[in-house]
């Protein structure tokens, strides 16, 4: 049978890269989850609207990285103890404040994006143009999140 593989250049450290990524987004979606259930106060409507449709959107991230490794032939984490054993990202305490909520979404947004550019610099680095193309529209997506975390927090 003829090699059907990607032949990506070092896919291995681009393997390890996206499952530290499917680690942290993995807590990223529960810390919105905790945030979307605990908030109260006077913005508790907006924030706990906004909190469901980024953990939605969280969702469907965690499923493309996931998929993503498969493509490039590696196993993803898929267990809650591998997730927590390899997250660089912190689980959230339980937060009702709201601006206190905010200010964790917009730190762990611009957390991602920094991740982001990390990984697409590897994978541009190894002509790996779909998690190139997965990493740029991450960054658009998170880098317009920010702006209006930002703008709520003014």
């Amino acid at each position: 049978m003829k090699d059907l593989s990607l032949n990506i250049n070092n896919s291995e450290a681009i393997i390890e890269k996206l499952n530290l990524l499917l680690a942290d987004l993995s807590v990223h979606y529960q810390n919105l989850r905790n945030l979307h259930w605990n908030v109260r106060g006077k913005m508790f409507h907006q924030l706990h609207e906004m909190y469901e449709g980024v953990y939605t959107a969280v969702s469907d991230q965690v499923d493309e990285v996931a998929e993503r490794i498969l493509m490039l032939e590696g196993q993803p984490f898929s267990s809650i103890s591998d997730f927590v054993k390899n997250a660089r990202l912190e689980e959230a305490k339980v937060i009702h404040d709201g601006e206190t909520g905010v200010h964790l979404l917009a730190s762990e947004t611009k957390y991602f994006i920094d991740r982001f550019r990390e990984i697409l610099v590897l994978a541009g680095d190894s002509s790996d143009e779909g998690t190139v193309a997965m990493m740029s529209a991450l960054i658009e997506s998170y880098e317009k999140q920010l702006w209006m975390l930002r703008a709520t927090l003014a």
